[in-house]
């Protein structure tokens, strides 16, 4: 089950505490995080997320997605290159296949830019 926050409003400290409190009451169902975030942002709530024990993570490749209720400046899901950064960071196992990441990134603006 992925916890979500399509509109991009939550706090690290809210992110922290939902974890923190659910994943040892729920410890037979695997919590990920969906969060939306401001680019600034985003290192902080996957770290958030991230130390209070999540460990699945929904993101997309640039960022791409969003919410249409969201404001604008909110709309962006967590990218998958501020997840992996945030892994080599760490220096935390991720099992991606780094030449099909980078394959796969670099496609997507093919497909995207064609939307702008």
């Amino acid at each position: 089950i992925a916890l979500a926050d399509t509109v991009g409003s939550s706090a690290p400290e809210s992110i922290s505490l939902l974890f923190k409190s659910l994943l040892p009451e729920l410890k037979e169902i695997r919590l990920g995080a969906h969060l939306h975030s401001t680019k600034e942002k985003a290192m902080e709530k996957i770290s958030a997320a991230y130390d209070a024990g999540c460990k699945d993570f929904d993101v997309a490749i640039h960022g791409f997605g969003g919410c249409p209720m969201a404001l604008e400046d909110l709309t962006g899901n967590i990218s998958t290159q501020d997840l992996v950064r945030f892994c080599d960071q760490r220096k935390l196992e991720t099992g991606i296949d780094r030449l099909a990441y980078e394959n796969a990134a670099s496609f997507s603006w093919k497909i995207f830019d064609t939307y702008h």
